[in-house]
């Protein structure tokens, strides 16, 4: 089926060792927060650098997002300082930038933090994942009686999902959305899923508090989801729009 809405998805949170630290300061001289390495989702990010700037120093801290604007704001029990004009380039998935941020116990990043993909069309030929059920590595035993029993590790929830009518063009209405990269957009993004990193997908572009965490399972050109075709719609008398089918992603939620 096709939804009824616009969606959009969060990524981009890859934590490396050259960005994974932040500088600080209580008073009493500079504090180094360090996160773990790592590929996160926006939630997931958040919630570690708070264990990481409460484990350097000894405030307290509340990290939250905001999540249609993906800005982050960081509190504490008293007054601190980020000292964000080091340029240490955690601070820029962050989303702040500029001179150093003094004199409260409160600081709002100046951008959004990390990225977001919007399919430009409604999402086409899509599936839930209440639907979309696989056993693990299952086998089918037969015993003499001729009963079957089915052997697996579990069972993996998923997501499938087409993206249509991927264009540099200027949109048709509130059908297909306009963006000048839309091509390249989605190549980004493609190229991030197939490195198997998480990300959030939110059904609704309206409902962002509504999330699921998926990474690409499989694509029709990978069944281990680690390559992807895009086609230019040109069977279809469409040059200049391109389009990606069944998409499946696993849900990990």
């Amino acid at each position: 089926m096709a939804l009824s809405t616009h969606s959009i998805f969060y990524y981009g949170y890859e934590v490396t060792s050259s960005n994974n630290t932040i500088s600080f300061d209580e008073g009493g001289g500079e504090l180094i927060a360090e996160m773990a390495v790592g590929n996160y989702t926006l939630t997931e990010f958040v919630s570690e650098l708070k264990i990481a700037l409460d484990a350097a120093g000894a405030l307290t801290y509340t990290v939250s997002v905001d999540r249609p604007t993906r800005r982050i704001t960081i509190s504490s029990t008293a007054t601190f300082e980020l000292t964000v004009s080091d340029g240490r380039l955690l601070w820029d998935l962050m989303g702040f930038s500029g001179s150093d941020l003094t004199g409260t116990n409160t600081y709002t990043g100046n951008f959004e933090a990390g990225s977001e993909y919007r399919p430009q069309f409604i999402i086409q030929d899509f599936t839930d994942s209440q639907d979309f059920r696989q056993s693990v590595e299952s086998s089918v035993l037969e015993a003499a009686s001729g009963n079957l029993e089915v052997v697996s590790f579990g069972t993996r929830a998923l997501f499938e999902m087409s993206f249509k009518f991927i264009s540099n063009n200027s949109g048709v209405g509130n059908l297909i959305k306009g963006d000048p990269s839309g091509v390249s957009n989605t190549r980004t993004f493609l190229q991030y899923l197939i490195e198997k990193k998480p990300v959030e997908f939110m059904q609704d572009i309206g409902t962002r508090s509504s999330y699921k965490k998926l990474v690409l399972e499989k694509t029709p050109t990978d069944s281990k989801g680690t390559g992807y075709k895009l086609v230019e719609m040109v069977d279809k008398g469409l040059p200049g729009y391109y389009e990606i089918n069944n998409l499946v992603f696993r849900d990990l939620t």
